[in-house]
């Protein structure tokens, strides 16, 4: 794995992957361990199944070749404090790509408007007796419009799957066309 290193961000040690962030508090951290010459284990004290393991290669020197160079920097990281951080000269920066990872996902879920679980339908189509769709929708109402959340429900012998338009509960999707809609289960994440 390249490009993934180990910050000090002062209460916090930072793992960054290329992909993803994990965020462990320090004092969540009872002991470091070597498992083996590949794996170094974060004992955060609630149980085997609760420990937190990093193999290397982590990245570039000093970040971690070796079990002993990461329990090395894991090291550093313990003893640093919050004004005098000497694991990692970066970690600003993995706080403002975690800050921008943060305002996307707002960002995100604030342009995207979700249907409230609470609320009945607007419309049920019923007209097939192993599909039925109902439609939520957050403007006027009008089917024609790109303003509707479609949920599907089919059928087949015992089996009842509940599926929505794209894959989420967005008011998107316009009710006239919702037979030619792509249908999913529930999509949870966000993409960029």
């Amino acid at each position: 794995m390249t490009n993934s290193f180990i910050f000090d961000t002062g209460g916090l040690i930072v793992i960054q992957y290329p992909n993803k962030s994990l965020m462990i508090r320090k004092e969540q951290v009872k002991t470091i361990d070597i498992i083996d010459e590949l794996t170094v284990r974060l004992d955060i004290g609630e149980g085997p199944l609760k420990n937190i393991y990093v193999r290397h290669p982590l990245g570039s020197p000093p970040n971690g070749q070796t079990a002993e160079e990461i329990v090395d920097v894991l090291i550093q990281c313990m003893a640093a404090n919050a004004a005098q951080s000497t694991c990692c000269e970066d970690s600003l920066a993995v706080l403002n790509s975690i800050l921008q990872k943060t305002s996307f996902i707002q960002t995100y879920v604030s342009t995207k408007p979700v249907l409230q679980l609470t609320e009945e339908p607007t419309l049920i189509d019923e007209s097939n007796p192993n599909v039925i769709y109902k439609g939520w929708h957050n403007g006027n109402g009008v089917r024609t419009n790109a303003e509707w959340a479609i949920q599907r429900i089919t059928r087949s012998n015992d089996l009842i799957a509940s599926e929505w338009a794209g894959g989420g509960k967005q008011f998107i999707h316009i009710w006239d066309e919702r037979s030619t809609v792509l249908f999913n289960a529930i999509q949870y994440g966000f993409g960029e």
